[in-house]
């Protein structure tokens, strides 16, 4: 895979978490910023995608608490207890929200007979482990404690998010495994420039209005610019200042 891949893989999932919460109001929070919980959603979907993943942390991983507590407490290694309780808890969110294999989630055979507010629990004190470790690995506050203690005192909302990303997950997965990327970084790209577009015209209503209120040189070129900018972006947007009989 190359590095191209890889970031157009990651900007398609990190976009689909992003839209989710655009099109369910209800998941909008204006007092709480998560931007980095959204990157770190996005990199662990992708992340279970590859086999190496899987390598890596299927020996950690257990059903049980109790083997949990046992493999940390066989180690005074500070980064292979982050590990064991980080990779358990991602675990228990993609198994209880993306692939809905847990109790209530699915007609198939379920894995586990424990409640799933039994396992959003233990996820939510694994991820809460997992940060107070990793603080203790850099002996000072990181960025990525801060996720975790995001994920840890918030798991419910993170978990229905990832729920309702579940299709363009899958969609995802099956492009990947399919390793047809051209489409895919098509479909990206076409996404980012109908975004970006977007956010201009909102942009330039906006400059258009305070010029139309104000009538001040500044923001009469603030549009001209803006209109220009979606000229280029769209050969049909068209233009022009209105008169009026006051103008010079």
């Amino acid at each position: 895979m190359t590095a191209n891949e890889r970031d157009s893989a990651l900007r398609f999932l990190l976009s689909a978490i992003i839209k989710t919460k655009e099109e369910h109001p209800q998941l909008v929070r204006k007092q709480a910023t998560d931007e980095d919980v959204n990157v770190y959603l996005a990199h662990l979907m992708f992340a279970i995608a590859l086999p190496e993943y899987h390598e890596m942390a299927d020996p950690y991983l257990s059903k049980h608490s109790s083997d949990i507590m046992d493999w940390v407490k066989g180690t005074e290694d500070r980064t292979v207890r982050y590990f064991i309780y980080k990779v358990n808890a991602d675990h228990l969110l993609m198994h209880t929200s993306l692939f809905q294999d847990l109790v209530g989630k699915s007609k198939r055979k379920i894995l586990f007979q424990s409640s799933e507010e039994h396992y959003q629990a233990l996820a939510a004190q694994y991820y809460a482990e997992a940060a107070k470790y990793h603080q203790q690995m850099n002996r000072k506050k990181t960025g990525i404690a801060l996720v975790l203690e995001k994920m840890a005192a918030d798991f419910k909302y993170y978990q229905r998010i990832i729920e309702l990303v579940r299709e363009d997950y899958f969609t995802f997965v099956q492009t990947f495994r399919d390793k047809h990327f051209n489409s895919l970084v098509t479909e990206i790209n076409l996404y980012e420039k109908e975004n970006f577009y977007d956010k201009k015209m909102d942009e330039f209503l906006s400059a258009f209005y305070e010029w139309n209120e104000a009538q001040n040189d500044a923001m009469r070129a603030k549009v001209a610019q803006l209109a220009a900018d979606l000229k280029r972006m769209n050969p049909d947007f068209q233009f022009q200042f209105p008169r009026r009989n006051n103008a010079a």
